[in-house]
C-alpha cells in the first residue's frame, strides 16, 4: 500500500470515489470513512491529518490516467492488480507485461501531465511524434519483472 496525504489524497479520493482517513490530533481521535467534503474541511486547518491508503497498482493506474494513456489505442494502457502486491500487470499494445512497482512509479511520476495529448503534435518523419517516441522509449527501458510460478 502507498499512503497519500493532504491534497494528493483528496484528489485521488475525488477521482476514484474513495473514502479518506484522518490521523489522531490533540483535539480528536483518528477517523475513517470520511467523505471528500469532510476531509476538505479538516485539511483546511491541517492537510497533514488527511490520508488514504492506495494499493500500488491503483497508483500506477492513476499515473497512466494523468499522462493520458489510459484511454488511447485499442484498449488503453491499463494497470491491473497481481497476486504479488509489489508487482503490477500492464495491459498495453506496446507495454504489456508485469512490472516492479518500485521501479515503475518514480519513472511514471516524472512523465508530464497529458503526455498523450501531444502524440499527434510535432509529427516526425514517418508519422510518429516526439511524444509517442518518448513514451515507447520509456517502456523499452523498463525491464518486466521476473515472475516465478
Amino acid at each position: 500500500m502507498q499512503k497519500l496525504t493532504g491534497s494528493a489524497a483528496i484528489a485521488f479520493a475525488r477521482a476514484h470515489g474513495s473514502l479518506l482517513s484522518k490521523y489522531e490530533d490533540p483535539t480528536e481521535g483518528a477517523r475513517e470513512g470520511l467523505s471528500v467534503d469532510v476531509a476538505e474541511q479538516i485539511a483546511a486547518q491541517d492537510p497533514s491529518l488527511i490520508y488514504v491508503d492506495v494499493p500500488e497498482w491503483k497508483v500506477v493506474q492513476a499515473h497512466l490516467e494523468r499522462i493520458g494513456v489510459a484511454d488511447i489505442g485499442e484498449g488503453g494502457c491499463i494497470a491491473q492488480e497481481t497476486d504479488t502486491p509489489t508487482l503490477v500487470e500492464i495491459l498495453d499494445e506496446s507495454a504489456g507485461g508485469v512490472y516492479d512497482v518500485a521501479q515503475l512509479l518514480p519513472l511514471l511520476a516524472a512523465l508530464p501531465d497529458d503526455l498523450a495529448d501531444t502524440f499527434e503534435d510535432d509529427a516526425l518523419p514517418g508519422g510518429e511524434t516526439a511524444a509517442r517516441k518518448a513514451y515507447e522509449h520509456f517502456w523499452a527501458t523498463i525491464a518486466p519483472a521476473e515472475v516465478k510460478e
